[in-house]
């Protein structure tokens, strides 16, 4: 599903999404193994995305952040408040996605989480700008641009491409620097 996602087939990737199991049954199947059926939240909530529907993202995003919650299972937050913080920043809730970017950006900085961190100030470049802060944005981009860097230095050269693939942001921020 996630790399009918990343291809942009969207109705591949909702057509494969409907014959998984869903996240509670897996949830309810394997108990807690929370690896196995957070990923089946996480593609639930990125083909949510995909599909513009922004309001259940953050549903999806809070029933995912309470689950992790419940279990004390927090690997996993900065990915579940990285997506909900796009959902609002999609519906033009700006100061809201600031507050919780900020938040994931924390836990992912707890968790020595460099794979999102990039992502992540990234997103907070984006909000910065719409909210008028300039050098804020610049230094985030510089941020985002180096642990990007960074992780292709320390990635074998032979998967840049297939890393890179499909992800403007990604490009976008090599290309500034």
């Amino acid at each position: 599903t996630r790399l009918y996602l990343r291809q942009g087939d969207l109705e591949r990737a909702t057509d494969l999404f409907m014959h998984l199991p869903s996240a509670d049954t897996l949830r309810k199947t394997l108990g807690i193994i929370p690896p196995v059926w957070t990923g089946a939240i996480f593609l639930q909530i990125e083909l949510a995305l995909a599909q513009k529907n922004y309001e259940q993202v953050i549903l999806l995003a809070d029933d995912a952040f309470a689950i992790l919650q419940k279990f004390n299972f927090h690997l996993f937050v900065y990915q579940v408040l990285y997506l909900k913080a796009q959902g609002l920043w999609m519906l033009g809730r700006t100061s809201a996605a600031r507050d919780v970017i900020a938040q994931a950006q924390l836990e992912a900085e707890t968790r020595k989480s460099v794979w999102w961190l990039w992502r992540i100030a990234a997103l907070r470049a984006e909000i910065e700008i719409a909210l008028g802060n300039q050098s804020q944005a610049l230094a985030l981009r510089r941020q985002a641009g180096i642990t990007l860097r960074n992780i292709l230095e320390h990635m074998p050269s032979r998967f840049h491409d297939s890393f890179l693939a499909g992800d403007l942001v990604a490009r976008s921020l090599l290309e500034k620097e």
